[in-house]
């Protein structure tokens, strides 16, 4: 087998191989000889250079880390702030937003003279008016500071913008700015705002009195009084939560002894008939008594 002279690809030095290991190396597409290991190992090391961004010693082309090369990139090409055009009058602003400030008031005071009729009319859907009046409430209660806490229980985390009066029971030729009238809104969290909106919120008063709005002097606003105690609840409403706890007929339980042997000879909803309650209120009156009967 004939050898084959060949020159290093690191120290220039020339030497000889098979010509059968220069045709693997070919096969396997080796493009650097060398003449031993060491030289294989001394051109395998990158040279010391020193970081761009930092000065410290890398082997790497440029940059010692992702954050250099990220710190460097970022000073020398700064990222251009994304921003939008206003809609009304084309000046700049951040990408978020859709008017300018000046913008925005004269909006606000233009959205504020209309009537829910002609909203109705510009937005096209009945649906849709209502976020046009509910920003403008929400823009009208931020600036008088009453969504900083909710005015029942003063949780301040999620506060919501509330009509006392619903929108959907004024006239459509009603102003936006009587609709959102200072005494018509304010601020509850989540659950609240649920209560009210379903006639569960008990005393109007304390609701609106940390706001200092008077719920039996606001106009066009319909409340009600619970006809036992006669305490001011809402308009859906005909008791109190209270009274109406206590409107409720009370049961007269069998002796623990006795509604086990009624279950065990009958079942759960046999008994639940006769004594005018459900299956799961008798399992709920055993597991108070910390007793499992032995028929379920």
């Amino acid at each position: 087998m004939s050898n084959l002279t060949l020159i290093c690809d690191h120290c220039g030095n020339k030497f000889t191989r098979p010509q059968c290991w220069y045709a693997k190396n070919l096969e396997r597409g080796v493009k650097r000889l060398f003449c031993s290991v060491a030289c294989f190992q001394a051109a395998r090391h990158r040279p010391t250079v020193k970081c761009i961004n930092c000065g410290q010693d890398t082997k790497n082309d440029r940059f010692c880390s992702r954050s250099c090369s990220s710190s460097y990139t970022n000073k020398e090409k700064p990222k251009k702030e994304r921003t939008n055009s206003c809609t009304a009058c084309d000046a700049l602003i951040p990408l978020r937003r859709k008017f300018c400030d000046e913008c925005r008031e004269q909006r606000h005071i233009q959205i504020g003279k209309a009537t829910l009729a002609d909203v109705v009319t510009a937005s096209g859907s009945r649906n849709s008016y209502k976020a046009i009046v509910g920003e403008h409430a929400r823009n009208t209660a931020k600036k008088l500071g009453k969504l900083k806490q909710c005015a029942v229980c003063n949780y301040s985390t999620h506060v919501e913008c509330c009509h006392i009066q619903p929108i959907t029971k004024f006239p459509i030729n009603t102003p936006i700015i009587k609709v959102n009238d200072p005494n018509n809104l304010i601020g509850l969290c989540r659950n609240h705002h649920w209560e009210l909106d379903h006639g569960l919120l008990e005393n109007l008063k304390t609701a609106t009195q940390k706001t200092s709005t008077n719920a039996e002097e606001m106009p066009n606003i319909v409340l009600n009084h619970c006809v036992d105690c006669g305490t001011i609840i809402t308009k859906h409403s005909v008791r109190c939560r209270k009274c109406k706890s206590n409107t409720r007929a009370k049961i007269s339980w069998p002796p623990i002894d006795e509604l086990l042997t009624m279950i065990r000879n009958s079942s759960f909803l046999a008994v639940s008939h006769q004594l005018g309650v459900s299956d799961n209120a008798i399992r709920k009156h055993i597991r108070h008594y910390s007793c499992v009967p032995d028929r379920i």
